[in-house]
């Protein structure tokens, strides 16, 4: 009934918890004690082994703090984590890399990537920058997608990674086609030319670049998911559409904006089923940054002589989701299913979004930090969520990935991001992603809402 201590490292947590420790018929049980300790390192941990058979074994260690008590996650709880992997760029921001790539065991952008997830052990995760297969500029290749991430599961997550990391594996995959990279047939960025990344719906090399994954351990409620795609963007009321402060006319023409959509990728509602009929809308998006445009507007319209056609996008992609968790907006949304089944145009009686004390996350690289950076405090218009306003999640010093918990019908019990010091032994991952590491927050679903 013996572990070694070495093994029991990752699991350090600053408070009285009880974990369950993978391994057949034990159980341990940590509890810190500071006393006599006075702020200092080491501190003293002890530490309780139980076994089937009721017997235990005890021992006190003294260890110094490290972000290792972060990783613990607590039994009953829900690890939601989003991570921006950087995929699209590892495989060079060519159409088709990325599907070659990970049919190569070997390729190691691929295994450190893995090799935060198997860290970490998400029980869903947001995995963001994974290319999508097109088979042209109209048709998603829905099959080539989804073989894409079970390639990345049998050849990378099945594999342990690391020092010794065990196997992940996510039952319940949901992919969908993305707007990056997807042509309007307008010149967009006023360059002369038709057919440029930024001619696209969302930026893109490739129809398919820098899309997303949601990956689960749980099931998900398939019939009820909802995907964003076509919602065009002169279908918000109120919307922040570019406007030329020179002339007071608006920066894109009335055909392109006839047809240019909100998502810079998609949104999408993923219903995630918990406990047996509990229901938790994961609210996966990836807003354009509010950069590479003119400059950064304080207010719409724009007083100065700035455009900022990529911030006041950004504003209405992160203002989306402000609407659909608020029952009492009006109801002006429409998912895909709508918009098709409408003849591609917004149908006479949208469904609109959420319902009341409907439980949610948030989830995805927003390209926003509410404090800092170029946005156009477009995040701030988010109510009712737990929010760590101060911790940063790339290493040019902004807050631009979340994974935002409602605060009704949720409690959240833990949250960290897993961002290694070079003295860390898996401090090898530090390149794994331009975003550094993974956002992690572990929530309950509370027995009771208000």
């Amino acid at each position: 009934m013996k572990i070694s201590l070495a093994s029991i490292l990752p699991a350090f947590v600053q408070s009285s918890i009880n974990i369950k420790y993978e391994q057949t018929g034990v159980q341990v049980k940590f509890y810190v004690n500071t006393t006599g300790c006075e702020g200092s390192e080491p501190l003293t941990y002890k530490w309780t082994l139980e076994g089937n058979d009721g017997t235990t074994e005890s021992n006190t260690v003294s260890v110094e703090i490290d972000h290792y008590k972060y990783l613990t996650k607590i039994v009953g709880s829900l690890r939601v984590a989003h991570f921006n992997s950087g995929f699209s760029d590892h495989a060079g921001r060519k159409d088709g890399v990325l599907q070659a790539k990970l049919m190569d065991p070997s390729w190691m952008p691929a295994k450190k990537i893995a090799d935060v997830i198997q860290w970490n052990n998400p029980d869903v995760l947001s995995l963001q920058e994974f290319d999508h297969s097109w088979i042209d500029n109209d048709h998603w290749n829905s099959s080539a997608t989804s073989q894409m991430v079970a390639d990345f599961q049998r050849n990378f997550l099945a594999v342990p990674q690391g020092n010794g990391n065990r196997p992940v594996y996510y039952e319940h995959v949901f992919v969908a086609p993305c707007n990056t990279g997807v042509q309007t047939g307008y010149d967009l960025n006023k360059n002369g030319n038709i057919g440029d990344p930024g001619d696209a719906h969302g930026y893109g090399d490739f129809p398919g670049a820098f899309s997303m994954v949601l990956l689960s351990k749980f099931s998900l409620d398939t019939k009820n998911i909802r995907t964003f795609q076509h919602f065009l963007w002169t279908d918000m009321p109120g919307a922040y559409l570019p406007v030329n402060p020179a002339t007071g006319e608006m920066y894109y023409t009335q055909d392109k904006l006839s047809v240019l959509r909100l998502s810079s990728k998609s949104h999408w509602d993923i219903p995630l089923k918990v406990g047996g009929n509990e229901i938790i809308h994961v609210l996966q998006s990836h807003p354009t940054p509010p950069v590479f445009d003119d400059g950064t507007a304080t207010e719409y319209p724009p007083t100065k002589a700035i455009v900022d056609w990529n911030g006041f996008k950004n504003n209405n992609e992160i203002r989306f989701w402000t609407d659909y968790i608020d029952y009492t907006k009006l109801s002006y949304i429409y998912d895909d299913n709508e918009w098709v089944s409408a003849g591609n145009t917004m149908p006479n009686h949208p469904r609109g979004g959420l319902k009341k004390y409907e439980r949610f996350i948030i989830i995805g690289d927003q390209n926003c930090d509410p404090v800092d950076g170029d946005a156009t405090g477009a995040l701030e218009q988010i109510p009712a969520t737990y929010n760590n306003r101060d911790t940063k999640t790339v290493p040019w010093g902004l807050h631009v990935d979340y994974v935002l918990p409602s605060m009704v019908g949720l409690e959240m019990v833990n949250a960290y991001v897993h961002w290694p010091m070079k003295k860390d032994v898996e401090a090898y991952l530090l390149d794994a992603s331009d975003h550094l590491m993974m956002v992690v927050v572990d929530v309950k679903a509370s027995s009771t809402i208000l």
